[in-house]
């Protein structure tokens, strides 16, 4: 696997590769995110025998680059993908709907469990399902979220229901829990989101030698 760059122009759908429908509503979210931040996870694709390369995953992201490209042709000349032999491109595609299909609460809970009792290294399970091992990463930091409780918990459950991004667990246990409380009463409480139900252990987190590597304290 290595990462290269690709025109839009030059990638080839399969529907055997596709997944089958997705809500119109998620798509206009992807769409508007990487327009904002661009591609923030590569496409997977092979070689084709003729040219070009099939989109083993990835097909959403680039129906919304495409989206994009038909009002801004300048932007997006090329995207990131991550290529494959083209003899394993059910292989990939199975180990990617692994992933995908996974909460990142259950993703968090299973690299976990690969690496300390299994001892499966982080980059090999990276490079098993095809992510970047910074992305693997955040699940580690989703993990020390659920083993502090409490609000930390609580915001793991806003990502599985993909209220917030999963993206940046670590900025969150850079807070105290007074300081995660403002922050869901400041952006959820009109959203739906009862205050009351989320309330807040008199403990942060913090570094420690506990076997989770994050500790509560009072």
């Amino acid at each position: 696997m290595r990462l290269i760059e690709v025109h839009p122009d030059k990638l080839q759908l399969s529907p055997e590769l596709s997944r089958s429908g997705s809500a119109k509503q998620f798509e206009e979210r992807l769409k508007a995110s990487i327009e904002e931040i661009g591609l923030a996870e590569p496409l997977k694709v092979a070689p084709l025998p003729k040219g070009g390369y099939l989109v083993i995953d990835g097909t959403m992201r680039l129906r919304a680059v495409r989206a994009i490209r038909e009002k801004q042709p300048e932007q997006f000349s090329t995207v990131p993908a991550y290529l494959f032999d083209y003899e394993r491109r059910f292989e990939i595609r199975y180990q990617s709907d692994i992933y995908q299909d996974l909460l990142p609460s259950q993703l968090a809970a299973l690299v976990e469990h690969l690496h300390k009792t299994e001892q499966v290294r982080k980059i090999d399970i990276a490079r098993y399902i095809g992510v970047l091992l910074a992305i693997l990463r955040n699940y580690t930091g989703l993990w020390r979220l659920l083993q502090c409780g409490g609000l930390f918990a609580k915001i793991v459950e806003l990502m599985d229901v993909a209220v917030i991004p999963s993206s940046n667990p670590y900025a969150w246990l850079r807070l105290k829990a007074s300081g995660l409380r403002k922050v869901i009463e400041d952006n959820f409480s009109h959203s739906g989101i009862q205050s009351s139900s989320l309330r807040p252990s008199p403990t942060r987190c913090r570094p420690s030698t506990t076997a989770s590597g994050r500790q509560c304290v009072p």
